[in-house]
């Protein structure tokens, strides 16, 4: 019998590199937690698709990580009211051309673009259609956006001749929930009905409010009414406020635990456009009137039909612009902590008689992000001075932005019972809107 020579090479063992012991997908789950915490919520879902121990912890300790992520981001932005640290988006509802009757909503996130140290604008993103928002029965994309609050975001439903502010949702945990509508009493020939609407977060008891004001005809008496979301108070009637009510219908501006209204009116006795601004403080519940800055009487009192002026949060603060639609110029002025409204911004642009810029967002690099036209978004660099047209999509046919920031922030959790979910993990789908902001 022959015995044929051993082959040496079989005694030799296949042996797999060593782990180093240091590589972060090895790291003590509490670590490794603690880490993924503190990324950015787009990350934190591609995240999952790094390998299969991830996706199974970030699944099984799902709401455990949530709390963890959602703490850890609204210290980030409400850290001495500004958003230092959280990349704010834009959330965006917009209309179609050829299809006025759908409003659809878009979601568009910043990033810096840290290749090119010669670009001069650093605000760059792609908007992407938000999937799986039930339409809602609008007028216009300005009726369909009540707020946006640490990623909750509030949605009016028109019926009844009112915009009713009662869709809560979060797409990214994709829960949702409609609250009970507003028992609009029957048409008593007095005129028109108008809802004034607000949504925002009081950070002492983590609760966040829903506040409805309807005005029955030209009435100047509001009923109002305040929705703390998870208390199982449902809408809670609040004592009436009485001012004359414009039939603005614009929703109310959230910042700092404050919802403000500017009401733009003319008094009955004297004959004479005025304006005032309404706040509504969540944490007492009450109403209170703000000090006009310097511009409001001027916008006012002169002529108003080129005059172009409103309210909007910019970098945590309340924010009045006004800009003089026959001159190229335009003003910002932000109302601080002692009440005292300080100009922050004066801008020059090209002439164009009658366009209107609507300021949305101020990034943390100084930049402004304008809307114009309601089709298109312009960024302003303050330190040079120059502008940049950032979206033009022929198929805009109106289109109204806010600041929104993506989080794991729960209706579950805070004691609201969703009605469903939408999808998990489906924040955006790939129908884009026109190139990069």
């Amino acid at each position: 019998m022959m015995i044929g020579k051993r082959d040496p090479s079989a005694d030799v063992q296949k042996v797999r590199p060593k782990k180093k012991p240091g590589h972060v997908k090895h790291l003590p789950y509490d670590i490794l937690l603690d880490i993924l915490s503190r990324v950015p919520v787009e990350s934190v879902l591609e995240c999952k698709l790094v390998c299969k121990n991830w996706h199974s912890l970030l699944t099984r300790k799902r709401r455990y990580f949530n709390d963890m992520h959602v703490q850890s981001q609204l210290s980030q932005i409400h850290n001495g009211g500004g958003v230092t640290g959280v990349d704010i988006g834009l959330l965006c509802a917009l209309t179609v051309v050829g299809n006025d009757d759908e409003v659809v909503l878009f979601y568009g996130g910043q990033y810096n673009e840290k290749l090119n140290t010669d670009e001069q604008y650093t605000y760059k993103t792609t908007l992407r259609k938000i999937r799986r928002i039930p339409q809602m029965r609008v007028r216009t994309p300005q009726e369909y956006l009540v707020g946006s609050c640490n990623g909750l975001i509030c949605l009016g439903r028109y019926h009844d001749t009112v915009n009713d502010p009662i869709y809560i949702c979060n797409p990214v945990t994709g829960e949702y929930t409609y609250l009970p509508k507003l028992n609009v009493p029957a048409r008593s020939g007095r005129g028109t009905t108008h809802l004034a609407r607000g949504f925002g977060y009081v950070r002492s008891t983590n609760e966040y409010k829903v506040v409805r004001i309807f005005f029955d005809g030209f009435l100047v008496t509001g009923q109002v009414q305040v929705y703390t979301l998870g208390s199982g108070c449902g809408w809670r009637n609040k004592k009436n406020i009485r001012f004359p009510w414009g039939g603005y219908d614009m929703p109310g501006i959230f910042a700092n635990e404050v919802i403000y209204w500017l009401e733009p009116h003319s008094d009955i006795y004297a004959f004479e456009p005025q304006s005032d601004i309404y706040a509504f403080d969540l944490v007492t519940e009450e109403f209170w009137i703000v000090p006009n800055p310097p511009r409001l009487t001027n916008a006012v009192s002169t002529d108003t039909i080129n005059n172009h002026f409103g309210l909007v949060v910019l970098g945590g603060n309340l924010c009045f612009y006004y800009q003089n639609l026959m001159a190229p110029h335009m003003e910002i002025w932000s109302l601080k902590s002692d009440k005292i409204w300080i100009k922050d911004f004066s801008i020059e642009y090209e002439m164009n008689n009658h366009i209107t810029y609507w300021p949305i967002l101020l990034t943390e690099n100084g930049e402004v992000i304008f809307s114009w036209l309601d089709t298109k978004l312009y960024c302003y660099n303050s330190r040079t001075g120059s502008w940049k047209l950032l979206v033009d999509d022929v198929s805009v046919d109106g289109m109204v932005a806010i600041p929104h920031v993506n989080t794991f922030v729960s209706l579950e959790a805070i004691g609201q019972k969703p009605s469903k979910r939408i999808g998990a993990d489906s924040v955006v789908g790939r129908d884009k809107v026109g190139g990069y902001l």
